[in-house]
């Protein structure tokens, strides 16, 4: 759990006094909490709802006709997802990895923060393990230390945990997920609080549609789908060559046909069996031993282990923010490169730079990705100045590539002084996609880099001044969770591309 998300929301009563509840961002525009945090009849529905942020010192105030509800899980979740616009300190660090599709297993141990009463509605965390999976849509969460009863009565608190409501419960495995939301405290058993199920949630088509992540679904459904297609086709340009034979004797079992429909079932098991790590060690290993003796078909073995890295893509890993702003939870630039890739319907295309000064795990990157993480210098005061800046590094970037491929720049790609330059920039980053060879070329910068330096691609009003520019250009902001098997694969992936660049320098 990230505790510099946790926030503090405070809502005016008609008795002028103010209800506190807890609430967590989940997107650049939602934030989640319980639903009788601000839904109630005591509620003055003529002032603004306050939320703040301590550890950045950020606060938001959303005005009553301003207040919009993108998800309503009614009185029986009590969870609801409000639409407003988070603050760019904390929106840089909200990430969609967090969500758990299933539920935990009972007597694991979870942590809470919130405000609670208790504690004069200041922040205090709270620990415990996970009640027993009922089938229900809330779950039991037992606390390893409750409230003394005499203090209570002292104090005249009748709910002593009244202001947690609406805090995420983590799970304390690693890397942390979103379990539960606290939405009751059992008034009878002191040591227990109540808590809406995420893996629950994660069910309803409405509460997904809410998050953005339906569309995601459906494409990364099709993407899945058409890969075998394109796989079988890779393999049948290389049936007669050494590689499908070094291949077939690797997968194949011994008195099986080994015809391109046979060698992809033997593939496909492995992938089936959630061991798709080792294919790719296999299918490394096979082609090491091939390219000794035999370059011929090197471009072809660099293809299909792309296509191959397309089953790493997770359609959990987009939800598409404000500024068509891309926020992957991924730490590499190669998993930036897989998902990006699944998005646009693409395989991925990579290129390993060993050079002095890059970190092994960045080695390998998204051939026609631009580092973002190079422009952490103020560029000025003005957004459309640093905006057009931006345009021209996009525009030098794709003049080179051309150059690399026809041998001579691009004839006037870009007059920024004139529309019709933009538009055809645009166009070109639009088409290179579309093409047989295509060009993901796209802006990416770390936030762990760039959060606390002034990144321009940091700067709502920036990138949407760039974006009015050039709207077909993705913009990726990653770095904000490690995703499972990045640190594996980066070495698998990096290992590969070595032995291709090496044997490429003999062909």
């Amino acid at each position: 759990m990230d505790s510099r998300l946790v926030a503090k929301i405070t809502v005016p009563r008609v008795d002028d006094q103010t209800r506190t509840g807890t609430a967590y961002p989940v997107g650049v525009n939602l934030l989640l909490t319980a639903r009788h945090v601000i839904e109630f009849t005591e509620r003055d529905r003529n002032k603004p709802i306050t939320v703040k942020w301590q550890d950045v010192s950020a606060t938001i105030v959303i005005e009553p006709q301003n207040i919009a509800l993108a998800f309503d899980g009614k009185e029986q979740l009590d969870v609801i997802l409000i639409r407003c616009t988070i603050p760019q300190a904390i929106a840089v660090l909200v990430t969609s990895a967090i969500f758990e599709s299933e539920k935990i297993h009972s007597r694991e141990g979870w942590e809470a923060l919130g405000f609670p009463k208790v504690n004069n509605f200041e922040r205090k965390g709270a620990t415990g393990t996970f009640g027993v999976d009922s089938k229900q849509p809330t779950i039991d969460l037992t606390l390893d230390d409750t409230i003394n009863e005499e203090i209570l009565k002292a104090n005249k608190i009748e709910n002593g945990w009244g202001g947690m409501s609406g805090a995420p419960v983590f799970s304390c495995t690693k890397p942390p997920k979103l379990q539960a939301i606290i939405t009751d405290h059992n008034q009878w058993m002191q040591k227990q609080l109540i808590g809406v199920c995420v893996p629950y949630l994660m069910k309803l088509p409405e509460f997904r549609q809410a998050l953005g992540l339906n569309d995601a679904d459906e494409k990364h459904k099709k993407y899945l789908l058409d890969l075998p297609i394109r796989i079988k086709k890779q393999l049948q340009q290389i049936e007669n060559s050494s590689l499908y034979q070094e291949l077939a004797n690797k997968f194949i079992l011994d008195g099986i046909e080994c015809s391109v429909e046979n060698l992809w079932q033997a593939i496909e098991k492995i992938i089936i069996s959630n061991d798709p790590i080792s294919l790719l060690e296999k299918y490394s290993d096979s082609v090491a031993v091939v390219l000794k003796r035999d370059l011929t078909h090197i471009n072809e073995a660099q293809t299909l282990f792309f296509l191959f890295l397309g089953f790493f893509s997770s359609p959990k890993d987009f939800v598409l923010a404000q500024h068509q702003v891309q926020k992957l939870p991924v730490s590499t630039r190669l998993a930036v490169e897989m998902n990006l890739a699944a998005w646009y319907g693409l395989a991925p295309d990579l290129v390993y730079e060993s050079k002095e000064g890059i970190e092994p795990f960045q080695r390998t990157r998204g051939r026609y990705a631009i580092d973002g993480d190079t422009l952490l210098r103020e560029m000025g005061p003005s957004a459309t100045e640093n905006a057009k800046e931006l345009v021209n590094i996009v525009n030098t970037v794709i003049s080179k590539v051309h150059y690399e491929v026809f041998g001579q720049n691009p004839v006037n790609l870009l007059d920024e002084k004139e529309k019709l330059g933009l538009d055809f920039l645009n166009e070109t980053i639009k088409y290179d996609r579309e093409v047989e060879s295509p060009k993901l070329t796209r802006l990416e910068v770390s936030v762990q880099k760039s959060s606390e330096q002034s990144n321009p691609l940091l700067n709502d009003d920036v990138l949407e001044q760039l974006l009015n520019y050039l709207p077909d250009l993705p913009l990726v902001h990653y770095g904000s969770a490690i995703e499972k098997m990045e640190t594996r694969l980066g070495v698998i992936v990096n290992k590969f591309l070595s032995i291709i660049k090496q044997y490429s320098q003999n062909t």
